[in-house]
């Protein structure tokens, strides 16, 4: 395999990478079904949809469009709007420039757990890590929920799925996660962004990109 050392990976890259993946993604598509999805709160009924922000509230833009054949729709329970489109669609649209921006910066910004989680498991990550991943953000997005703390009893839980996972954390970065979680719930999305970022990082996914393509797609110039 021809070895090429890449200097940024760039959104433009990383999106050509996405368009070739198919489905099934069992362990982010669970993640959805069982109430995950962004705007999704839990009611005495089941799940509902409290208010569109981001790439949900993107679907009608995107409907709106006399070039769309196929309408998204809004169904957890079908994993719409799926992941792929999520990325390629829906931040795709958006104005930035995917020539020049890296992949790591754009990965490091995104918010949203399911897109995270599916793009470790479509790049073909360890599914340990992802799964362990993604039951930690499941106690986790459950206690912002319930407007409840992450109990000694939940933390010792997450210990063990990231041990049962095998993910290597430093000591500087468990004391890290341990200081975000313990920052449950006053801080949403800066927390959880943080607790991905170092649970999920992009050096990751862009390991078991590298593993599978002789080359990167494209990469930019220093």
């Amino acid at each position: 395999m021809q070895t090429i050392t890449p200097n940024i990976i760039t959104v433009e890259a990383l999106m050509d990478y996405y368009k070739k993946k198919e489905g099934p993604w069992q362990i982010s598509d669970d993640f959805v079904r069982e109430g995950f999805q962004q705007n999704l709160i839990k009611t005495d009924s089941g799940y509902k949809y409290s208010k569109f922000t981001g790439y949900m509230k993107f679907v009608d833009e995107y409907n709106s469009s006399p070039d769309v054949k196929v309408k998204i729709r809004r169904d957890y329970k079908e994993c719409e709007p799926n992941q792929k489109w999520h990325f390629i669609h829906s931040y795709g649209c958006r104005k930035v420039n995917r020539k020049e921006i890296s992949a790591k910066a754009a990965y490091v910004r995104f918010s949203c757990s399911e897109l995270k989680i599916w793009m470790a498991e479509a790049a073909e990550v360890d599914k340990n890590i992802v799964c362990g991943v993604a039951k930690i953000l499941k106690i986790i997005l459950t206690c912002y929920g319930d407007n409840t703390s992450v109990d000694e009893s939940n933390q010792q839980q997450i210990k063990q799925f990231i041990e049962d996972a095998g993910i290597q954390l430093t000591d500087s970065v468990q004391k890290e996660v341990a200081k975000y979680l313990n920052n449950i719930p006053r801080n949403r999305h800066g927390t959880l962004k943080a607790i991905t970022n170092r649970l999920l990082p992009w050096n990751i996914i862009e390991k078991a990109i590298n593993e599978q393509c002789e080359y990167y797609l494209r990469i930019s110039p220093q």
